[in-house]
């Protein structure tokens, strides 16, 4: 899983080597408000007038019958849910083996600037790379290119998505 380092109260981990994950620190502003995990004190508005540091996030299936997923994420707009339970996921999969709320992708801090961490909240676990989360409720940054699955592959193989994102920003919000 890389190298895994806590950096203490508000400080976030910049990532393992090699193809791992690593665990972001603790403490830090919450998503109650508008705070991303792991900037204390910092701002993420760009240079230009309004503009907001985001990052444009796509998920590409890993097989067919899995749907896409796009989104842009910012200091308004900072996690997707993946799960089974309609309604109250952003992405959606009807599978018996995939919790309710099965796992959360979110912007963290890594080195001032934003970085993408999944949080397993499943039953059965999620997987990036192939590898199992290790622990349940902690983050785990993961990187443009990894791939995640909400499935083990011993029951089957590729359901998940690959993730694709980089750092963009954001000039205006929907209500």
């Amino acid at each position: 899983y890389g190298q895994n380092a806590n950096c203490g109260p508000g400080g976030a981990y910049a990532g393992g080597g090699g193809g791992g994950f690593g665990m972001g620190g603790g403490g830090g502003g919450g998503f109650g408000g508008k705070r991303v995990y792991g900037f204390q004190g910092q701002t993420l508005e760009d240079s230009k007038a309004g503009a907001k540091k985001a990052i444009a996030l796509r998920l590409e299936p890993l097989k067919p019958g899995l749907p896409d997923f796009e989104r842009v994420l910012s200091e308004d707009r900072q996690s997707v849910t993946i799960g089974s339970k309609r309604g109250s996921v952003d992405l959606l999969v009807v599978d018996e083996a995939v919790s309710k709320r099965h796992c959360v992708l979110s912007l963290m801090a890594a080195h001032g600037d934003l970085a993408l961490s999944i949080v397993d909240h499943s039953t059965n676990g999620t997987f990036v790379n192939g590898k199992r989360v290790p622990q349940k409720g902690k983050r785990f940054r993961i990187r443009s290119g990894d791939s995640f699955q909400v499935k083990d592959a011993s029951l089957e193989e590729d359901v998940g998505w690959k993730c694709d994102f980089g750092s963009t920003v954001s000039f205006f919000t929907r209500s």
